[in-house]
């Protein structure tokens, strides 16, 4: 998978223009905060899958390939700066990101 913002919103949208406009319009800057923590790790994800949520939850599940998961979550947690509002999981060989956060109103 490429590094680019472009290219998880593109897989996670799954050509479904609703998603892409949740997204964009209610979850900006928890996907940002996504792709930050994910960006390092953009050649192991084999998978990416929006799962539908309250407009002040981003809930995305991460399928990894050839990667140890748990340092991958203990890694992610390390960069974690607002435990609170981030909740991160192991599901198998799934990765469960979760990030509540209100987005400023336009």
């Amino acid at each position: 998978m490429k590094k680019k913002m472009t290219a998880y919103m593109s897989i996670l949208s799954e050509g479904d223009f609703s998603i892409f406009e949740e997204i964009i319009a209610n979850k900006y800057r928890k996907f940002i905060e996504f792709f930050w923590l994910l960006k390092e790790y953009s050649d192991n994800i084999s998978a990416l899958k929006y799962k539908d949520s309250p407009k002040n939850v981003l809930k995305i599940e991460v399928t990894m390939a050839s990667i140890d998961i748990d340092e991958v979550l203990q890694d992610m947690q390390e960069k974690i700066t607002d435990n609170e509002n981030i909740l991160i999981y192991n599901n198998g060989k799934k990765i469960n990101i979760e990030i509540k956060k209100e987005e400023c109103e336009l």
